[in-house]
């Protein structure tokens, strides 16, 4: 993820962006994407047990303090 600051005053950054880092775009949607693995994890060993496939990741959040 991308963490960027976007308006700030005397005490320092007040509104930040949190958005994709990845440039995947898919058909049509202009919104860039980060490509994902979904796995399936052993809670014992922390080991992977199965590679359940790969899905993209899309979304903007604003904090403000």
């Amino acid at each position: 993820m991308k963490v960027a600051c976007i308006e700030s005053d005397a005490t320092g950054c007040k509104t930040w962006t949190i958005s994709p880092s990845g440039s995947r775009l898919t058909g049509t949607d202009p919104n860039p994407k980060n490509l994902n693995k979904l796995v399936q994890i052993d809670p014992g060993s922390d080991a992977v047990i199965a590679d359940l496939g790969d899905y993209y990741l899309s979304f903007y959040i604003t904090v403000a303090r």
